[in-house]
């Protein structure tokens, strides 16, 4: 099961930019996995068991603040507090495919962002990360209830949503198919490291957000 785990996240950061500190992050969080498996197997879970629950668990807002005090017990969480209700507003009546409420989404990237001991700024844009693009919230009611460092993080997230680039071609060469996927990685990358010169934790948030996504991949459209 320490393999699955380890296979699993390779699969989540496969189109992150090979960095040292990319790189050092997952291990972080591979650690942090472990643990947590290892947790489930004292407490009598069976490893198929375990590992679902690892690898596919919900957080709630709970968890978040004592994630947060575990690294900084003396923290002031009213931005990661106010965050999340903003968040869970302005989702509301919106789900995922899981059929969940969309905000399990958000709350579960901040969940591992805080497990990653980061600042309170950069979880709070994790609970914002969709805002902008998913619901009627702007940029400027961002930054005026929070801060213009909140919203570059959260602009900077949504710039890197969509990091493949549309097919549009209807050749099915297999030599064009090859130029076009190369193509593809190439313009990802090139964001990917453009967001990494403004400030790297843009990619953090972009890769807890994918971390996510591949714990409920099979409710991702095919």
């Amino acid at each position: 099961m320490i393999d699955r785990i380890r296979d699993f996240l390779d699969s989540a950061f496969e189109s992150a930019p090979q960095t040292a500190k990319v790189q050092g992050l997952k291990e972080e969080l591979f650690a942090n996995l472990v643990d947590k498996y290892n947790d489930q197997l004292r407490q009598g879970r069976a490893p198929e068991e375990a590992y679902q629950i690892v690898i596919g668990g919900i957080g709630d807002l709970d968890e978040l603040i004592a994630s947060v005090r575990k690294y900084h017990p003396s923290a002031d969480i009213s931005l990661i507090e106010k965050a999340y209700h903003v968040a869970r507003d302005a989702h509301e009546g919106q789900t995922r495919k899981s059929g969940e409420p969309y905000i399990v989404h958000p709350l579960c990237v901040a969940i591992i962002l805080a497990e990653l001991e980061l600042d309170k700024e950069t979880i709070a844009a994790g609970l914002l990360h969709d805002v902008l693009e998913d619901t009627v919230m702007t940029a400027d009611e961002i930054k005026e209830e929070f801060s213009e460092e909140v919203l570059l993080l959260v602009d900077g997230v949504t710039k890197l949503r969509h990091l493949h680039l549309a097919d549009n071609s209807h050749n099915h060469d297999q030599k064009d198919r090859s130029a076009e996927r190369l193509e593809m990685q190439a313009e990802n990358l090139r964001k990917m490291f453009l967001a990494i010169a403004k400030d790297v934790r843009v990619v953090i948030i972009k890769l807890a957000d994918r971390l996510h996504n591949m714990r409920t991949i099979e409710f991702m459209p095919d």
